[in-house]
């Protein structure tokens, strides 16, 4: 119900942008290479249109579920038109200026499958995998090593390294902590490295448009 409600929220507010903008926003989802993200596009999009990226991602993310059902079936989209038109508008089509105009921008959206519906499968690919990285923070300390005589002046120290992973798992942020030493981070790195290297392998095959995050 949230998404739902989140769809026709962005809805309303597409409804209510300015006829030309809307437009620059629509021809620029049509011609966009599909993203690894909903969020990329709608960044890539936003870019070009000068329009809220938040709000592009709202509506990205609701029509792409859409197009994911309709497919390249021209009847099966041209019937979720009308629906999203009234909850774009909350009224009769024919008491709203350029109705028809926004009804002819909302399916070409449902029909842009090479941008916005890629995109929308590539993300549900991504995101299948459980949790989904966001965002690393390390904070780095020294933790003193007290003898049993609290007396005694310490002399002993460790430096410790706490990494905090930042993920999604469905609709829910979370993160986990968690500690190392350097020989921890080493390792780490060159995992990190091999990973990067792998990427790079699969990459110079020219069997798949590999999506990447943008930037």
């Amino acid at each position: 119900m949230a998404r739902e409600k989140q769809l026709d929220e962005a809805l309303r507010a597409f409804a209510n942008i300015q006829s030309d903008k809307r437009e620059e926003a629509v021809k620029a989802i049509e011609d966009a290479e599909p993203a690894i993200s909903i969020d990329d596009l709608a960044k890539a999009v936003s870019t070009r249109s000068a329009i809220d990226r938040e709000l592009l991602t709202d509506l990205l993310t609701g029509l792409a579920g859409i197009v994911a059902i309709v497919g390249s079936r021209a009847s099966t989209r041209d019937g979720f038109v009308p629906l999203l038109l009234n909850l774009a508008i909350g009224g009769e089509p024919s008491e709203t200026p350029n109705a028809q105009q926004l009804a002819d921008q909302l399916g070409r959206l449902l029909a842009s499958e090479k941008s916005l519906g890629v995109t929308g499968k590539a993300q549900n690919v991504l995101w299948g995998h459980g949790r989904v990285y966001r965002d690393a923070h390390i904070l780095s300390q020294i933790r003193p090593i007290f003898y049993n005589d609290l007396e005694s002046e310490a002399d002993n120290a460790v430096i410790v390294h706490e990494l905090r992973l930042e993920y999604r798992e469905g609709e829910e942020d979370g993160a986990i902590c968690v500690a190392m030493d350097q020989r921890k981070l080493q390792e780490l790195t060159k995992v990190l490295k091999r990973a990067i290297m792998k990427e790079s392998n699969l990459r110079k095959s020219g069997k798949f448009n590999y999506l990447s995050p943008l930037g």
